[in-house]
């Protein structure tokens, strides 16, 4: 019975890496953004727009 049971968990893992996507993120971000009040009709944002989008995928490309 024990080794009927141990057999089917002797598989190793299955391992799965996760990795932010650029290119998704900052699409994600765009979007956000353009859906906030404060930023979608503020045309000076886009700087202040440029700067979060970069600190956030910064950060995210280090996970």
């Amino acid at each position: 019975m024990k080794v009927s049971i141990e057999k089917p968990f002797t598989v190793p893992p299955c391992e799965m890496v996760l990795e932010a996507n650029e290119d998704d993120i900052r699409r994600y971000i765009q979007w956000k953004l353009d859906m906030d009040d404060n930023f979608a009709e503020n045309k000076d944002s886009d700087l202040f727009k440029k700067q979060i989008m970069d600190k956030i995928i910064e950060t995210a490309s280090r996970m």
